[in-house]
């Protein structure tokens, strides 16, 4: 089936029931930094948090710590190579030391100056696009879905000349709802 446009209809449904498919998928809808005008269509269901935390392009740690006026911490809990210029990387975002945020990167790499960096293990992906050329990234939401625990999931890409993140992360809304209480 072919996937809903930015501006079609489209649902969330509970991935149990989509065979574990995803509810949706969105093409490329912009960098929201850019230009004067930003639309984009969401599943229905989501509510205001989910919305935001679904859109949030590379800088998902600034909007929740600006959120919940916290510090909001990033552990690199896993990496290993996948070749040269390619890092399988697992992270975890926390407040008050619970994780809300669950995430899994496939970073690739195409200078040997980003290599050395990723390879250090001391800076976070969006640090990356900052440091190499000052470019906002081209951020793609692939799917946005809620699975069998409520809580939501999304896939997109972060795009820029040299680097390419592919990102699955997993929200723990309860943790984050706590917090906003």
């Amino acid at each position: 089936p072919a996937s809903p446009s930015p501006s079609s209809p489209s649902s969330l449904s509970n991935s149990k029931h989509n065979g574990g498919q995803p509810a949706v998928s969105l093409a490329h809808f912009g960098d929201i930094m850019a230009g004067t005008r930003a639309s984009i269509r969401l599943p229905n269901g989501l509510t205001c948090l989910e919305r935001v935390l679904v859109t949030a392009n590379g800088n998902l740690q600034r909007i929740v710590s600006s959120l919940l006026n916290r510090p909001v911490t990033v552990s690199l809990n896993h990496m290993s190579r996948r070749g040269r210029c390619e890092f399988d990387r697992r992270v975890s975002l926390s407040v008050h030391g619970k994780s809300f945020c669950d995430a899994r990167n496939i970073v690739q790499v195409q200078s040997e100056e980003l290599l050395a960096k990723v390879d250090s293990r001391e800076i976070e992906v969006g640090y990356l696009f900052r440091s190499s050329n000052g470019i906002l990234p081209r951020f793609r939401l692939l799917s946005v879905i809620r699975d069998e625990s409520g809580n939501v999931q999304r896939r997109y890409t972060l795009e820029a000349p040299g680097i390419k993140c592919m990102v699955q992360e997993r929200f723990d809304l309860k943790v984050l709802s706590q917090s906003l209480s």
